[in-house]
């Protein structure tokens, strides 16, 4: 069984979010051998991570989900550079479902544990996206948990023009990951 709960679409720049661990371990050669490597190149490190923003690539991405292909298509006219972004995200996601089915046994399952969010008006289904792509690389659904996050450590608060985390006093605020999705899906 695999359970993640991934990045959600430009959310965060993850590899700055663990800098510090990396830091911390990346000279401990006895039980962390190759994070070295990572402190020497960290620019390098930070573009390897699912969905970065500094990714730039010519490349046609692979999403595998004509409802991540619509959404993309809608952020094109609003910001370039976020529809770009969510391309690498939802390329990335496919990518990983596929290293999911392969190294799973017959029957076995993956729960993922994924919000929505809504970038420059438009609502990014990242859930629906993830099922489809799923799906598509030959999972079947066993059960899809629609779960209300009660109280968050961040603020659920978006800016409702550009989509970054705002505050309370924000008038064009929108409520963001109000809730997450769990998919159990079986191969």
């Amino acid at each position: 069984m695999v359970v993640t709960s991934p990045p959600y679409v430009t959310s965060y720049e993850y590899a700055d979010l663990h800098q510090l661990s990396l830091l911390w371990f990346g000279n401990d050669k006895t039980f962390f051998k190759k994070w070295h490597r990572h402190i020497n190149d960290f620019n390098g490190f930070r573009k390897k991570f699912i969905g970065t923003s500094l990714r730039k690539s010519t490349k046609k991405e692979i999403i595998n989900s004509s409802i991540g292909e619509e959404i993309i298509k809608e952020l094109v006219s609003k910001d370039a550079g976020t529809s770009r972004s969510v391309a690498h995200y939802f390329s990335d996601m496919n990518k990983s479902f596929k290293e999911m089915f392969r190294i799973l046994r017959p029957s076995g399952k993956v729960a993922v544990i994924i919000g929505d969010t809504i970038l420059y008006g438009t609502h990014v289904a990242n859930s629906e996206v993830a099922v489809e792509q799923m799906q598509n690389i030959g999972f079947t659904p066993v059960e899809l948990i629609k779960r209300e996050i009660t109280n968050k450590m961040i603020t659920p608060w978006r800016d409702g023009k550009n989509g970054r985390f705002t505050g309370l006093n924000n008038p064009d605020k929108k409520r963001v990951y109000q809730y997450e999705y769990i998919l159990v899906m079986q191969k």
